[in-house]
């Protein structure tokens, strides 16, 4: 699935491609948006919100999804992201293959998940600049790790993560209480700043 050139102007929960993914299908495959998308809370290029609840063992998949443009949210203490702004409450979700040449801007900022990020993320890029305005945290690949999530390995970050936060970093803002990040790399002149 594609959709190109467009701009997707919303609310809350906000994608260029699904705004709101919950219960029933609990997969994402082979999909791009190239365009902007612009909201006020959990603003993402390809997904806003994705939350599917699965048995324990059987997996929610988010794979080969792309995004180009920019993605914006401008509501307080709201977040958005490259790929998908909000992902929480079920650690069985994987994420992998994910591509974002996006610009994000957003009180809380990630160049491939947003704030927070619940499941599991593998070999992805970001290369867009990602701007925390106000906020709390900016990270190169990732918003918040929050407390279910289990790993983020082999990703990369060649763009920039910079803004007026308390939290900054080049793969990940904020870590709580603490994930494993594995081979991961990130743009060290542009990073972190």
């Amino acid at each position: 699935c594609s959709v190109e050139n467009v701009s997707v102007v919303g609310g809350t929960d906000v994608g260029g491609l699904i705004g709101r993914q919950e219960a029933g299908v609990n997969y994402v495959h082979n999909c791009y948006f190239v365009g902007d998308v612009k909201g006020t809370n959990n603003v993402g290029g390809v997904i806003g919100w994705f939350r599917v609840n699965r048995p324990e063992g059987v997996n929610a998949e988010m794979y080969k999804l792309a995004a180009y443009g920019t993605v914006t949210s401008d509501g307080e203490h709201s977040t958005a992201a490259g790929i998908y702004a909000y992902q929480q409450g079920n650690s069985n979700i994987v994420a992998s293959n994910l591509f974002s040449d996006v610009n994000v801007t957003s009180p809380e900022a990630g160049g491939i998940a947003g704030s927070p990020m619940d499941g599991h993320l593998y070999d992805s890029y970001a290369l867009g600049n990602i701007t925390a305005n106000d906020g709390y945290w900016a990270g190169g690949i990732v918003g918040t790790c929050y407390n279910g999530a289990e790993t983020i390995v082999g990703c990369y970050n060649y763009g920039s993560a910079s803004g007026t936060t308390m939290f900054v970093g080049g793969v990940c803002g904020r870590n709580w209480p603490g994930i494993q990040i594995k081979g991961c790399y990130y743009n060290e002149e542009g990073s972190a700043k």
